[in-house]
């Protein structure tokens, strides 16, 4: 009896995992968490997992693969790391920056079925109303389905409680990418991007901050409301403030884009101010993010630190 339970150990502690692929899997998956995020063999071992069927070595292989290519191969792997919500999300934003072909995009829609689950969830009911009118202005027909596609998704995974497809929805209807057909479409557009980031902020979203950040200066720039003392104005800065300071590229140039809309108005910059020490270096990640987009004017960045410098004033 104790020889036959010791073999039973040894047959489970060796050759037998390799003919249990689960149980495979989730070893080599704990064994690529112990090595860091820049070792090859971390990302060799969650390769190995995924495509034995550990969907959280495939959503982070998928994910890794997502950020340095090829995006072909992070789409497969994140579709064997579906149901997790990440993953979803992912192949959605993969559609929508067009990253795959069209081909896959097709397949998403087939093995996803977003359409079906929206229809027949009953978490839905009481907001399926919001994609009323869906639309996207394009001559493009095949890219207008897979951008609405995507929207349905970012929708169907915030009322499944992922907060960060919130702030995607919002990202849609702000940049005018997604909209609504009908007389008060505009208003429904404006309203829904207010309450999906609103709603993304609550959720800790810095992405959302940051692009509710750069509505609100998109908003009072039109509207030529520049007051610094207001509440609203307060808060936009406030938003920005937070992602600028965790090196959030975005919303360095959208509080940079401020400072620049805020000097034009004041004409000087006495009174400008800017909590704590870090103002440079987010008025020179704003040159930064804008010489990367090729509208930088300062082709001297030393130059421009030192006008920083002088005519800035720091709360310390």
């Amino acid at each position: 009896m104790l020889k036959n339970y010791r073999y039973f150990l040894l047959d489970k502690c060796t050759g037998s995992l390799r003919n249990i692929p689960c149980f495979y899997a989730e070893r080599i998956y704990e064994e690529a968490l112990t090595y860091d995020y820049d070792s090859k063999l971390r990302f060799a071992l969650m390769r190995e997992a995924a495509v034995n069927g550990n969907k959280n070595a495939a959503l982070e292989y998928g994910n890794y693969l997502a950020k340095t290519g090829p995006y072909e191969e992070a789409f497969e792997y994140l579709l064997l790391a579906v149901p997790l919500q990440p993953a979803i999300w992912n192949l959605a934003f993969l559609i929508e920056k067009r990253w795959i072909g069209t081909e896959q995009a097709k397949r998403c829609r087939t093995e996803l079925k977003i359409e079906d689950k929206l229809s027949t969830g009953k978490e839905f009911v009481d907001v399926i109303s919001e994609l009323d009118g869906l639309t996207r202005l394009s001559g493009d027909h095949i890219r207008a389905e897979e951008l609405v596609f995507t929207y349905k998704t970012y929708f169907y995974l915030a009322n499944r409680g992922f907060y960060k497809a919130f702030n995607s929805m919002a990202k849609l209807l702000l940049n005018g990418v997604a909209s609504f057909s009908g007389d008060t479409g505009e208003e429904k557009r404006q309203t829904l991007c207010r309450k999906y980031l609103q709603t993304a902020i609550a959720g800790n979203n810095v992405t959302a901050m940051s692009n509710e950040g750069n509505r609100l200066l998109i908003h009072r720039k039109a509207e030529d409301l520049f007051d610094p003392n207001s509440v609203e104005e307060q808060y936009m800065v406030e938003l920005l403030s937070i992602g600028s300071e965790m090196d959030f590229m975005h919303a360095c140039y959208y509080l940079g884009n401020y400072y620049e809309y805020a000097i034009d108005q004041e004409n000087t910059l006495s009174k400008l101010k800017y909590r704590g020490k870090y103002l440079y270096e987010v008025m020179i990640a704003w040159a930064a993010a804008e010489s990367n987009r090729g509208d930088c004017d300062f082709e001297n960045l030393t130059q421009f630190t030192s006008f920083l410098k002088k005519n800035f004033t720091i709360e310390q």
